[in-house]
Formats: structure tokens, C-alpha cells, sequence
């Protein structure tokens, strides 16, 4: 198998696996308790919010752990709408799924949503206009585009989704200006179902999830010790390879693009022309349909996707596309994205099979 869909999830690290195993076992104290069997999961938490604050440029006490992005992502919203000076909020047009349908949610008891519009590179045409609080995420899940976060975060309040930034770019949470960012662990190479809501140092925040005092008492429920002991294990392996990953894993995805661009005649790269995350490619081909190209990939052990995993089985073009202008009628979409572990051998292989099938669907 060919696993080339590294937006959607990524493969749990060895070291990962390894570092849980504890605590899927012997270590199975709830960390809230007061003796010392439990004290050994406490400091793990404590040793793992460190290393996915290093991850991210944040302090160890501004990381607070969820179950995931989409947790973190409703949290931080559900706290800008409820907690400012207005119930107005602006997002981009191209948010995740779980920003924007909480939006949306929100908008039917009486939120009121601004829209900002991308241009047909998939970078933001404004931002400007009332100071409303802003959801911008740091970089796109399907065109791989990164957005000026820190352009806008100046005297705004900022909710930035950073899940697909975190381990592709540097970040610096910090100096950032941002109010509030999520990250998830499994797109690094972690477990799925553990992710961590940055808040700024001072932030009153207004706790989502209510309940006990865990995580400062922004987020209640019992943490979930070896997710989150997983998450510092990837975060710290995601720093040792993000120069790795600027560099060598962005030659290969640059690579493939241009013997893509060679051999599919009139495919076009989305967001080429603008900055992106070095892993991620989203290719437009026509005369083609998404469905039946992804099928015969798979038969040939490709693992790719025609955009988020989030909005897989919808049969509808992407939200992105449609934001940015492009043709996505009688258009397939393609969504290929590289981790640490993809090799020049899995690109090879892609930049021959892609064109052939390509190739025989055009021809009927």
C-alpha cells in the first residue's frame, strides 16, 4: 500500500505506540487522584503539555487537552461568541468542517456570520471592516495554503484551526497574537482522538465542556493519560523532523507536481502561487471524475483523497474550490499529501499511475 493521504490521518510512530503502552496498562490511574499511583500519570500529562507547547511556541499552561481538533476548534468559538462585546463573528470561506458548521449552528440562534472571501490563488482577499473576532485557520487542509494569521491578529481577537500548520511550519503561538488555536495529534503522526486548545496567558475563558476542574478548568473530564502521553511523544518527534520536512519532503511534493503537470495535459495545481504547507498537493484534472479515479488508484494500493476526510461522501465539489472560483465541474479533484515517511519511490510510483488512469478514463 501507497499512503499518500496524510491530511486525512497519518500512521501512529513506533515511539508513539511504544511510549502509551503503559498507560493502556499498568499505569491506569485517573490523574485527578490524590495518592501516588495516580501522581505517575499526573507528571506524564505534565511532561506531554510541555512538548506539544514546544511544538507550537506556547507555554506549558497554555496548552489545555481535548479529544481533538473539532473539540478544540467548537470550544474556541462557542468562547468568542459568548464572551465578547458582539455575537458577530468573521471566518473564512474556506474553514474545516468543524468551524464551519459550528458557525452555522450558532447562526440559527441568532449569531451573525461575516464571510471572507479567497481569491483564486486560495489566499484571503480581506479581511478588513468591522473588528468582529475572526476564525482564520492557520493553513488550509485541502489546498495546503498558509493564511497571514499574524497580519490579522493585532488588536483582533483570533481563533486559528493550526491542526494541518502544526509540524509543517514553524509556529510561534506565542508572539502570534492569536487568542485561541487548535492542534490534533494524529496529523502527527499520534493517536486520533486527543488534541490540545491553545488559550493565551490571561484569557477569561468560557469553558465549553463543564464538569470538573481538569486542564485549569477549561476543560472538564477525565484526560485521556495515554492519548495525551502519545501526543508529546509525536509533538517532540514533529520538532526533531520539521526541517526534514521543509525541506526534503517539500522537494518531493514539488517534484511530483511538475511530472504531474508534464503527463496530465490541462491539470492545474490549486494554490500553487500562493505559500503553502510543504506536504500538500490539490490537483484539478478534466475530463475526469473524482469517484472513479480514486477507484483506480486504490486498485493499484494508492491511498489518496479528493479533499477532507470530513466532507468524504458528500458528492458535492469542495467548499474550497467553489470559494477560490475554480472550474470544478467535469473536474476531478485529487488531494495528495505526504508525511515524514513518504519516500521517492511511493511519488514515482503515483506520477506513473496517476497519468495512466488519467488516461483511461479520458478515453471512455
Amino acid at each position: 500500500m501507497i499512503y499518500l493521504d496524510n491530511n486525512a490521518t497519518t500512521r501512529i510512530d513506533s515511539r508513539v505506540r511504544e511510549a502509551m503502552l503503559p498507560f493502556l496498562g499498568a499505569e491506569f490511574a485517573n490523574p485527578s487522584s490524590p495518592y501516588s499511583f495516580a501522581r505517575r500519570a499526573t507528571l506524564a500529562i505534565s511532561r506531554a503539555r510541555g512538548q506539544v507547547a514546544a511544538l507550537v511556541g506556547a507555554s506549558p499552561e497554555e496548552i489545555h487537552f481535548a479529544s481533538g481538533g473539532t473539540e478544540a476548534n467548537n470550544a474556541a468559538l462557542n468562547h468568542l461568541l459568548t464572551t465578547g462585546e458582539t455575537n458577530t463573528l468573521a471566518l473564512s470561506a474556506v474553514e474545516h468542517a468543524s468551524v464551519r458548521s459550528f458557525a452555522t449552528h450558532r447562526e440559527k440562534t441568532g449569531a451573525l456570520l461575516n464571510w471572507v472571501n479567497v481569491n483564486e490563488h486560495g489566499a484571503l482577499e480581506n479581511a478588513d471592516g468591522p473588528s468582529a473576532p475572526l476564525a482564520m485557520m492557520w493553513a488550509n487542509n485541502e489546498t495546503g495554503v498558509i493564511f497571514p494569521v499574524v497580519d490579522f491578529a493585532g488588536g483582533r481577537r483570533i481563533h486559528s484551526d493550526a491542526v494541518q500548520a502544526a509540524g509543517k511550519t514553524p509556529l510561534n503561538l506565542a508572539t502570534s497574537g492569536v487568542e485561541t488555536a487548535a492542534i490534533s495529534a494524529h496529523k502527527i503522526h499520534g493517536p486520533k482522538g486527543v488534541g490540545a486548545l491553545f488559550v493565551r496567558k490571561g484569557t477569561k475563558f468560557e469553558p465549553y465542556l463543564i464538569g470538573g476542574d481538569q486542564e485549569n478548568g477549561i476543560r472538564a473530564g477525565t484526560e485521556n493519560v495515554a492519548g495525551i502521553v502519545g501526543f508529546g511523544i509525536a509533538a517532540e518527534l514533529a520538532v526533531e523532523n520539521l526541517e526534514k520536512m521543509q525541506s526534503e519532503i517539500r522537494g518531493l511534493r514539488d517534484e511530483m507536481e511538475t511530472r504531474l503537470l508534464e503527463n496530465i495535459s490541462g491539470s492545474i495545481i490549486t494554490g500553487r502561487e500562493s505559500p503553502r504547507i510543504p506536504n500538500t498537493s490539490m490537483l484539478l484534472i478534466p475530463g475526469c471524475e473524482t469517484e472513479a479515479l480514486l477507484a483506480l488508484l486504490d486498485m493499484e494500493g494508492i491511498c489518496v483523497s479528493s479533499g477532507s476526510a470530513c466532507a468524504s461522501g458528500a458528492h458535492e465539489p469542495s467548499h474550497v474550490l467553489r470559494a477560490m472560483g475554480l472550474p470544478v465541474a467535469n473536474h476531478a479533484t485529487i488531494r495528495v499529501s505526504l508525511s515524514r515517511f513518504s519516500t521517492h519511490d511511493e511519488i514515482e510510483a503515483l506520477a506513473v499511475a496517476l497519468p495512466r488512469a488519467v488516461r483511461k478514463l479520458r478515453n471512455g
